[in-house]
């Protein structure tokens, strides 16, 4: 079985992360050019004006950590800077930016757990390549930027188009006449190729400080963004401590608030009071209980936020006891009062393992982007304003340099000290309904990391009586799930899935990449 392992949505992009194992480095190398590929080809996804966070395992040192590049707004927003936008309204333009943190988190990955066997310049070199030569437009991405995307019509009216042509610069480089680019058409990026290069060449400071920094401050300035040339030039990424929780006798290591990493570990604990095996795999029955505690956890989720809740509410809400409590209340159907989110799913992730042992799994978004290009610069600004509530007097209003609840969530599950499984997934709440379902596939019924990936999956969030299921989901089990009251929709992103599992015995690794992505798996 190999031991070099890169799994992503995205298979260019898995392409990078292979050219640098090739290479010598290491899964952190690995995993690094991997996502400045993705950056290039999925910039409906993501960007190097996003943001993320990376669960790493570095075996060499034996440490696990978490690097925190979750963006914070800028110094000049102001909690009513959208009251009088309608609730969950998509975002677009150059006030719906946070701080862009990407390229400083992922300078402190490499500097701090990279091989030293690459170079920092060869880590951005596959992703200069593809966006000099371009690359074809596939299915998934054109369907990101139709006016009719099924996911962002959930909350608020959208129009790719609209997105897409915020900016003049934007539009130059990613419409056609009027249009979204077709399936096929070949997108190049001359001008993001030539900062990818500076970046390169210069180092991670030139997007901050350099003639990158300068040019995006002067734009952002320009143009009312809340975003300032001090932002930037102090903006950090942290070395964390994880979260671990456990579930059958495994530990769980994730991402700590605000980001979500921690409602995984809390719906696990749920689902681990339940003798998962007696329902049967895929039964309707086993559906039915994961969407009654995936909506219980899900209406935690805001208490993430909550001034003052501290340590001690977070200890509370990932404790067995709490989680006992929850599984006290299955049976209970209530609406609870968070903000619905903007639906947004621009998010992408990589999972990458090697031969030494060490294992990352990285999640980054550009949350759907703003629609604003920097002239001469290429690459989309992020539009994580909407990840906040916009109603003023909320735990997760508005505030200058706050970072706002957001998404994250990948995870790594250790047997003792050894690595078990690495695994993490896009779009937003989804993904904690994605892993979960994973998780139980793999460590209570026994599929095969093929198959847990690929198996029937169902989400539950705003409504506890709305199932979103895959459109291959049984007919059988969805009627039987409708029989017991449930309204029953069919959606297209439950989730991309990447996973790496190894195994206990033999410690050899074996990938899976979710069909429901474009299958991007490279095993060396």
């Amino acid at each position: 079985m190999p031991n070099r392992i890169v799994v992503c949505p995205e298979p260019l992009a898995a392409a990078a992360g292979a050219e640098i194992f090739r290479a010598g480095g290491s899964a952190i190398d690995a995993a690094l050019a991997t996502a400045y590929a993705q950056a290039v080809i999925s910039p409906a996804m993501t960007s190097i004006a996003g943001s993320g966070v990376m669960n790493v395992y570095h075996a060499p040192s034996g440490r696990n950590v978490i690097i925190d590049f979750i963006d914070q707004a800028g110094s000049q927003a102001r909690e009513k800077m959208f009251a009088d936008r309608p609730p969950g309204e998509i975002l677009f333009g150059y006030k719906s930016m946070l701080i862009p943190t990407f390229v400083r988190g992922t300078q402190v990955a490499f500097d701090e757990f990279g091989s030293g066997r690459v170079t920092w310049q060869s880590l951005l070199e596959p992703a200069i390549r593809y966006a000099e030569q371009g690359f074809t437009i596939y299915p998934y991405l054109h369907q990101y930027w139709r006016a009719d995307n099924p996911v962002l019509q959930t909350s608020a009216p959208f129009d790719g188009y609209r997105m897409l042509a915020t900016t003049p610069a934007c539009a130059d480089i990613f419409t056609r006449q009027g249009r979204v680019p077709h399936i096929g058409e070949r997108l190049v990026q001359a001008d993001l190729a030539r900062t990818l290069r500076r970046i390169a060449v210069e180092g991670p400071d030139d997007f901050y400080t350099g003639q990158t920094g300068r040019t995006m401050a002067a734009d952002l300035e320009r143009n009312g963004s809340p975003v300032t040339t001090r932002d930037l030039a102090s903006c950090r990424a942290e070395v964390r401590e994880p979260v671990r929780g456990s579930y059958r006798g495994l530990t769980i290591s994730t991402d700590p608030p605000p980001a979500i990493g921690a409602l995984l570990l809390e719906l696990l604990n749920v689902l681990e009071c339940h003798d998962l095996r007696t329902l049967g795999q895929e039964s309707a029955a086993y559906y039915d209980l994961l969407a009654r505690a995936l909506f219980l956890v899900f209406a935690d989720r805001i208490r993430f936020a909550e001034p003052g809740g501290g340590p001690a509410l977070f200890a509370e809400l990932i404790s067995k006891t709490h989680a006992s409590e929850l599984a006290g209340r299955i049976g209970e159907v209530a609406r609870y009062s968070a903000q619905p989110r903007s639906g947004l799913a621009g998010t992408t992730h990589v999972t990458t393992y090697d031969d030494e042992g060490s294992a990352v799994s990285m999640t980054h978004t550009v949350c759907f982007g703003s629609g604003v290009v920097t002239p001469g610069l290429g690459f989309i600004h992020n539009n994580g304003m909407c990840m906040f509530d916009l109603r003023p007097g909320q735990p997760n209003s508005i505030a200058p340099r706050k970072r706002p609840v957001s998404g994250g969530g990948p995870a790594i599950v250790f047997d003792g000290d050894a690595v078990r499984l690495v695994l993490g997934s896009p779009h937003g709440g989804r993904k904690t309904s994605s892993m979960a379902h994973v998780l139980t596939s793999v460590l209570d019924f026994g599929l095969s990391p093929a198959a847990a990936v690929a198996s029937p999956r169902i989400h539950c969030e705003h409504d506890p009586r709305e199932l979103r299921v895959d459109s291959f989901f049984p007919l059988d089990t969805r009627e039987e799930l409708e029989q017991r009251g449930y309204t029953v929709r069919e959606d297209a992103y439950g989730g991309r899935v990447c996973l790496v599992a190894v195994d206990p015995r033999t410690r050899k690794a074996g990938g899976a990449s979710d069909p429901r992505g474009d299958g991007g798996l490279i095993e060396l």
